[in-house]
């Protein structure tokens, strides 16, 4: 623009000076390249116009910064009107002299500062400033600015402090004069996650036990920059809840690669009546199943018709009451370690290749099943030729087929997060999270497969009424969880166990990544409803006696009776004569027997 200023006074100044012989309507405009010509006519109504006329003509001249350019310009009376200076007509001759400056005034303004959004995660940090927000920090000498964002690097985390910074390049075209402009922004996560207590949980003692099986609901827990989703799990009643899983070549046809992971909470496990089968396929010749028995969890594989019988592997470390993580791998090319046990993350068990534990699991078809055995199985003990038996009591989440042998890396990496349904070798995986925990869920009785297998099952005899018994309940709190959730009864994230008689304070605690802590209690009252058990001492005849000897002593009185939860007491209420000695008298001694609870106190009348 200043250019052209330049050109534009010049150009006036010097059309005004010039001396025109009018002998002729045409003027004829000659630059002195000869190569630009311009006509005009003589009856402009005004001087500007031919003004414009000449810049037209500058305009097309090629300029560079940083140069003086020289132009001579020549004004005819076109006489002959042809357009050219052909000799005799009257002209004059202007000459130009351009200095042209260069631009080397960069942008001018301040780079916008950066924000503190303090409490904010990383990952919910805004996004840059837009361009034209920046752009608007800054004028040109010689026209528009503009930004461009060249990069954004994060650096940091939400514990220690993350900042964001932000590159733009100013420019107003000139590349030497472009700078930059440099905005950080920053955040940090420093709010404790909020939890809310599960209600407070009042249960009966069972006759002859002084303490009850609880099954306790997991806290609702709400973090900025972390998440606890526990989604949902099945319970499965004990009694004849079971969910059918169609045979299918998927999982169902030879394989010498297998891995089954399941996420169970048993009620018992110590019933030794049945076995409590978790999950199993096939029948009495091939196949596989995970089971609890009598106290120990088992990952069992065998293959009759591949010439072995099969192995069983087992531990005791499980809980009742309390989610665990079972997976069993199998990987029939290895002469080591073919079978594999793991255990909330731990490996608690192998076996090698033998004549017992083969490099195939032969064709195992017949229904499979979770919860119960459906079509014939194969225990560590033996076979089991019936049908419909072994009923599971508890909770079961994340089931997961693969036909490859899973390193234990592999399992690490993905056995606290739910998965997307599409991974390598991922054959069926059923995460339970359908229906409303312990809501109605009527109608609710399809366990879905979000593989591309499809391998739906059939739940058969669930109640699904509302409750968390028989139906579709609380899942495992692993899955999902940036956060840490603990409980002062069992030191983990579930607090389903066994509580003795009286009421029990359970602290939870939910520790978010940075090690923001929310705490809350709740109360679990178990009530001792069996009063002490025995038999009132009897009286004592005195014969030929005056004067009657003192009440038994309570500790005495209290000898004569157990209880379900330990102490007994006797306090002596009253001591209450009649009759004389010469008709016979009698003293009553009346006792109240108790174990601490009042509603469970009885009488003994000596």
């Amino acid at each position: 623009m200043n250019l052209l200023y330049k050109l534009f006074v010049q150009s006036f100044f010097a059309i005004t000076n010039l001396s025109i012989a009018k002998s002729s309507n045409v003027i004829g405009v000659q630059s002195e390249s000869g190569s630009n010509r311009y006509n005009l006519s003589q009856n402009l109504s005004h001087i500007k116009a031919f003004v414009f006329s000449l810049l037209f003509l500058f305009g097309m001249i090629q300029m560079s910064f940083g140069h003086t350019i020289t132009r001579t310009v020549t004004i005819f009376d076109d006489i002959n009107v042809n357009g050219m200076l052909d000799g005799g007509e009257d002209s004059q001759n202007c000459v130009y002299t351009f200095d042209i400056v260069e631009d080397t005034t960069p942008p001018m303004g301040t780079c916008p500062d950066g924000t503190d959004y303090g409490n904010t995660c990383l990952a919910a940090a805004p996004a840059a400033p837009s361009e034209a927000t920046v752009a608007a920090a800054y004028t040109g000498n010689c026209g528009p600015v503009t930004a461009t964002l060249e990069s954004s690097i994060t650096d940091g985390d939400d514990c220690a402090g993350w900042t964001i910074t932000h590159t733009y390049t100013i420019s107003d075209g000139c590349v030497a004069n472009d700078i930059t402009c440099v905005i950080v922004d920053m955040g940090q996560d420093t709010s404790p996650p909020m939890i809310t207590c599960p209600l407070d949980i009042t249960a009966n003692t069972l006759p002859g036990l002084c303490e009850v099986a609880v099954i306790i609901p997991a806290p609702v827990v709400i973090d900025n920059c972390s998440s606890l989703a526990f989604g949902n799990g099945l319970n499965f009643d004990g009694a004849d809840d079971i969910a059918l899983v169609n045979s299918t070549s998927s999982i169902n046809s030879s394989q010498s690669k297998r891995t089954v992971e399941v996420y169970f909470r048993v009620n018992d496990k110590n019933i030794n009546t049945r076995k409590q089968v978790i999950w199993e396929e096939g029948a009495q010749e091939n196949g596989l199943n995970i089971y609890v028995f009598n106290g120990d969890l088992y990952y069992g594989i065998y293959s009759e018709g591949n010439g072995w019988d099969g192995v069983w592997l087992s531990t005791s470390d499980i809980n009742s009451g309390q989610w665990h993580n079972a997976v069993l791998v199998y990987d029939g090319d290895l002469t080591t370690e073919s079978l594999k046990a793991y255990l909330d993350g731990d490996l608690v068990a192998t076996a090698d290749e033998s004549s017992d534990l083969g490099d195939v699991l032969y064709s195992h078809s017949g229904e499979n099943a979770v919860g119960a055995m459906n079509q014939k199985s194969v225990f560590h003990d033996g076979v089991d030729n019936n049908d419909r038996d072994h009923y599971f009591g508890g909770d079961v989440d994340e089931i997961r087929l693969w036909i490859i042998a899973r390193t234990a890396a592999e399992l690490a990496a993905t056995n606290t997060i739910q998965l997307v349904g599409n991974e390598p070798g991922l054959i069926v995986y059923y995460p339970m999270d359908q229906g409303t925990a312990c809501g109605d869920n009527t109608g609710l009785n399809t366990l879905s497969d979000i593989t591309a297998t499809g391998l739906n099952g059939s739940m058969e005899d669930f109640a699904l009424i509302g409750g968390c018994t028989s139906n579709w309940t609380n899942g495992s709190p692993a899955l999902s969880s940036n956060l840490v959730l603990t409980n002062s009864y069992t030191g983990t994230s579930d607090a389903s166990g066994t509580y003795p008689a009286g009421t029990t304070d359970v602290t939870w605690t939910a520790t978010d990544a940075c090690n923001n802590m929310a705490t809350c209690i709740m109360m679990v009252t178990i009530q001792d409803t069996e009063s002490p058990m025995g038999t009132c001492p009897s009286g004592t005849d005195y014969g030929n006696t005056c004067m009657a000897p003192a009440a038994p002593l309570g500790v005495m009185v209290a000898a004569a009776y157990t209880d379900n939860c330990g102490t007994v007491t006797a306090a002596l209420v009253s001591s209450v004569p009649s009759g004389d000695d010469c008709s016979g008298w009698t003293m009553i001694h009346t006792y109240t027997v108790s174990d601490g609870n009042v509603a469970n106190d009885i009488t003994c009348v000596i």
